[in-house]
Parts: C-alpha cells; sequence; structure tokens
C-alpha cells in the first residue's frame, strides 16, 4: 500500500508519511507480556491474551505509519 500515493489521489496536500517502528516494538512488547502474565481466572485478561494471539500471528504483515495531510481549501 502506497499511503501517501492514496492520500494524493483523493486530492490530500502536504502529505507526510513515517514509519513509526518504535510503536512497532512497544506493541510487541505489549502482546507478549500480555501472553506471559498469569490470568488467574481474569476473564478480561483471559481475553486480552486471546486477543495477543490474533494479533501476533499476523503481526509482521503490518506496519506503523504516521500520516498527516490536509484537504485543500473550498472553493466557494
Amino acid at each position: 500500500m502506497d499511503l501517501a500515493r492514496h492520500l494524493l489521489e483523493a486530492g490530500f496536500e502536504k502529505i507526510e508519511v513515517t514509519e513509526k517502528p518504535h510503536w512497532y516494538a512497544a506493541e510487541r512488547a505489549l502482546w507478549e507480556a500480555a501472553l506471559q502474565a498469569d490470568a488467574g481466572g481474569d476473564p478480561a485478561l483471559a481475553s486480552l491474551q486471546e486477543e495477543a494471539t490474533q494479533a501476533l500471528a499476523a503481526f509482521d504483515v503490518r506496519r506503523r505509519v504516521l500520516a498527516t495531510a490536509t484537504a485543500p481549501p473550498r472553493v466557494a
């Protein structure tokens, strides 16, 4: 996916797309820590661990980016 190109094609201006590898690392650490925790019968933590398993299964096919753009001024 070329997010900058898609935003440009949609009419946006001043487009910036920045990779955020530290976001990726922080999220992976969160999911891995959730899996290591003892749920001890806590349904909320058990649910988080289920989500962590699903998230980590597809983790390497996603990117973390920050995209900003402005809409062009409206013509009256």
